[in-house]
């Protein structure tokens, strides 16, 4: 609670987590029930405090591969698990695991403005078959047009999503650059693009 109070105190409405497409340990009602239980009084802590809380599914087919068991992977799928978690709950909704997870414009068309809580958004290497694709090794969205940005956006759009977004590259390239200056120029110009 005091850490929620200090994000409120700054202004921060929304936060997020991830969670891994799978288990070694736990068959998918084990972990579902697991997930749930344990941020169920994350979402009412944060609640409490006005805050939103998204959740981010992973797609890369190879992240769900390197499983026993699946888990949650899809917008849809995930969105319900958030629904069970809190009221405040939605998505922490990313490009990059839309396209991996082989997500459409409808997918993204169901959602409402209040099931987004957040958004990534990066593109994907050239050449690589979507299910081939490894989650830590992404492009600057617009930079190879694997995955079909004006789709994402523009669906975002039609549902009303005017929150947070923000790039997450992963791109070795962006480390060469002399500093962070032009780091950040470069990631921005990317943004403003795929935005406009």
């Amino acid at each position: 609670p005091s850490i929620a109070k200090t994000m409120s105190d700054f202004g921060m409405t929304r936060t997020f987590t991830w969670i891994m497409p799978g288990s070694n340990d736990r068959n998918f009602d084990q972990n579902y029930e697991f997930h749930v239980t344990r941020l169920k009084p994350v979402a009412s802590i944060l609640a409490d405090h006005g805050i939103r809380f998204g959740l981010e599914f992973v797609g890369p087919k190879r992240s769900r591969d390197s499983f026993r068991h699946p888990f949650v992977y899809t917008t849809h799928a995930m969105l319900r698990m958030a629904k069970d978690v809190g009221s405040n709950c939605g998505l922490l909704l990313d490009s990059w695991h839309w396209y991996t997870s082989e997500g459409t414009e409808a997918d993204l068309l169901a959602l409402t403005e209040q099931d987004v809580v957040y958004v990534h958004t990066n593109d994907a290497p050239a050449g690589i078959a979507v299910d081939d694709q490894l989650d830590h090794k992404r492009e600057l969205p617009k930079a190879t047009g694997v995955i079909d940005l004006d789709t994402f956006f523009g669906s975002l759009r039609k549902i009303g999503y005017a929150g947070p977004v923000v790039v997450e590259p992963f791109l070795e390239s962006l480390k060469e650059l002399p500093s962070d200056e032009d780091r950040l120029r470069k990631v921005g110009d990317s943004l403003t693009q795929t935005l406009a």
